[in-house]
């Protein structure tokens, strides 16, 4: 069936429906008009999650990329560091005093145990608040946005 045909058969089966009367076409006419109103809002609100959507994800891909460096060190490292934090759980008072302890070569008197707990903290409190918590939080928004919807 052609365009001209379809488009004849549905002007057809109008007049069929509403005739003349003006009344009935005007009230049809609001309604359409009505519910196209409600469908372009729907449409609006996905157009916004989608684009809030694609901004928490390259958020997250931002914040892989700025988390790689750390994660490529510990995975590189996770044996020592995991033979330190044994040795410090086995004998905590040594490593407090200070004494040279090395395991497998990587020697952890390069700082004074102050100076380890002071950095340890430093560089978790930056990592939270520059990439953990401000993800968190807009991905937190999102999940809730997405529910809500």
């Amino acid at each position: 069936m052609s365009d001209k045909a379809k488009y004849a058969e549905k002007a057809k089966s109008i007049l069929e429906k509403y005739g003349s009367d003006q009344q009935k076409v005007a009230e049809a006419y609001a309604e359409l008009e009505e519910t196209l109103g409600k469908q372009g809002l729907e449409l609006g609100d996905l157009r916004k999650k989608s684009e809030e959507s694609t901004k928490t994800l390259n958020d997250y891909v931002n914040w892989q990329r700025q988390a790689k460096p750390v994660i490529d060190w510990y995975a590189h490292n996770e044996q020592t560091v995991k033979q330190l934090w044994d040795q410090h759980l086995k004998n905590p008072q040594r490593t407090q005093n200070g004494q040279m302890q090395q395991v497998n070569g990587w020697n952890q008197s390069l700082l004074t145990p102050e100076e380890q707990q002071a950095l340890i903290q430093q560089a978790t409190q930056q990592v939270s608040q520059s990439v953990l918590q401000p993800w968190t939080q807009s991905f937190a928004k999102q999940a809730q946005d997405y529910v809500n919807s």
